[in-house]
């Protein structure tokens, strides 16, 4: 719907100020860390990636946080193109909400591939001249406006295209976050995989045997049928957010599911993430609230 989809796109417009204006000025996002949860604080401010990372303002600052930044790309596709959007003003705020989300998780790449996707038709068959020069317009400014914070936007840089600088100078495309994932994965046994083994964290605080990846983190506590059920949970809201949208949402939301099965592979995602399930929520009650009163546009 419309209006859903607008909200979405609104809240997260500010969400992507406020990244922008921690990054151009630290004074202002150590005060904005009284909002936010302290969990991987110490990381970010003594480690590589500070003023890079924890820029929201949000209590969760990475996986979370990106898997929601994720969503808010393909409903905010969708108000683009209800609302005839041109195409300079998308590439202006797919620039924005990628520097914004990018700084909680590279993951909202996945995000930004997915709009291209939805938005292919708008972006490059009906106005393919106005697009490139959109593009290099954005560029030149962007360029600009960060020339004089060298050293944020050189790791910003560093961290968003860690896989290309890898595979630039050693010649494979890994990154830190995925080689850890990689070791995240393991084989179990028949009955583990069937019935899991009711335990998700160890007894020093630790992830269940250090895994946090969301398949495997899943099937470890609840077992594969556990994980099932999770998952036809949120393929169920989906379905009930196409049929109360009279399935004008039909495309949106099966790049939701999409996207959600690509999401967990990294961490916990279906029927878990609390930012996810508040959006999911969202679109379903104002589908039903426009279906029961005859408001489906």
């Amino acid at each position: 719907m419309y209006f859903s989809s607008k909200a979405i796109f609104v809240i997260y417009t500010i969400q992507a100020f406020f990244v922008l204006i921690c990054f151009l000025f630290p004074s202002v996002n150590e005060l904005m860390e009284i909002f936010r949860s302290p969990d991987g604080a110490q990381y970010d401010s003594f480690g590589r990636y500070e003023g890079v990372k924890r820029l929201s303002l949000s209590g969760g600052q990475y996986f979370t946080l990106s898997a929601s930044w994720v969503m808010s790309f393909i409903i905010t596709s969708f108000y683009f193109k209800e609302n005839k959007t041109t195409p300079l003003l998308i590439i202006t705020f797919l620039i924005a909400f990628l520097f914004a989300g990018v700084s909680a998780g590279r993951i909202v790449f996945l995000g930004l591939f997915f709009s291209i996707f939805f938005l292919a038709k708008v972006l490059f068959v009906r106005r393919v001249l106005v697009t490139i020069l959109a593009c290099f317009m954005m560029s030149i400014i962007f360029f600009y406006l960060f020339s004089s914070y060298t050293d944020n936007f050189n790791r910003y840089i560093n961290f968003a295209f860690e896989l290309y600088y890898n595979w630039k100078q050693h010649g494979n495309m890994s990154s830190e976050s995925t080689d850890i994932l990689k070791s995240m994965y393991f084989t179990i046994d028949l009955d583990t995989f069937l019935f899991g083994h009711g335990r998700y964290m160890q007894d020093n605080g630790l992830y269940y045997l250090n895994t946090d990846a969301g398949y495997l983190r899943m099937i470890l506590f609840y077992g594969i049928f556990g994980l099932l059920l999770n998952i036809v949970i949120d393929l169920i809201k989906l379905y009930l957010i196409s049929v109360y949208s009279g399935y004008r949402l039909n495309f949106v939301a099966f790049i939701l599911g999409a996207s959600l099965f690509l999401i967990h592979v990294k961490g916990e995602t279906f029927n878990h993430i609390v930012s996810v399930q508040v959006i999911l929520y969202w679109l379903l009650f104002c589908c039903y609230f426009y279906n029961k009163r005859g408001f489906v546009e």
